[in-house]
């Protein structure tokens, strides 16, 4: 009879993959400091079109992450919005103003060269109709 319930308290599981040891609530807190940091960066990185840094940071939070958090819904629809920003191109060429710049140059010479010289325009000052008059109280 004492053998029955062992065996109903008692279960052995095989287990492929290393056990994690458990996070203490410190250690915890200092993961997900840590993961904050690198998101942090990454969002640094960003603003620099520092492409290196982006993905390298990004790789890192989503290494910790899969690895040492519990894997659930949250957890992975974290994993899965840390891979679409890893696809986001940071540095993309962007096209430069030179070329605008010399083609409105242009413009501007060949509308002056088009258009009859007209003389400068000389201003009038028209005389006021009356003198001003001072009011007195």
């Amino acid at each position: 009879n004492s053998l029955a319930t062992l065996k109903h308290a008692v279960v052995i599981r095989r287990v492929d993959q290393p056990i994690q040891p458990l996070l203490t609530p410190l250690q915890h807190h200092y993961l997900i400091e840590n993961i904050q940091l690198q998101l942090n960066l990454a969002a640094w990185a960003v603003i620099n079109r520092n492409e290196k840094i982006y993905n390298r940071v990004l790789s890192q939070a989503e290494k910790q992450i899969a690895e040492q958090l519990k894997q659930s819904d949250a957890t992975m629809a974290l994993l899965s919005g840390i891979a679409a920003l890893k696809t986001i191109d940071v540095a993309p060429q962007v096209p430069t103003v030179d070329g605008s710049l010399r083609a409105v140059e242009r413009a501007v010479i060949n509308s002056e060269k088009a258009q009859p010289s007209m003389p400068p325009a000389t201003p009038t000052m028209k005389k006021p109709d009356s003198t001003p008059q001072v009011i007195s109280s």
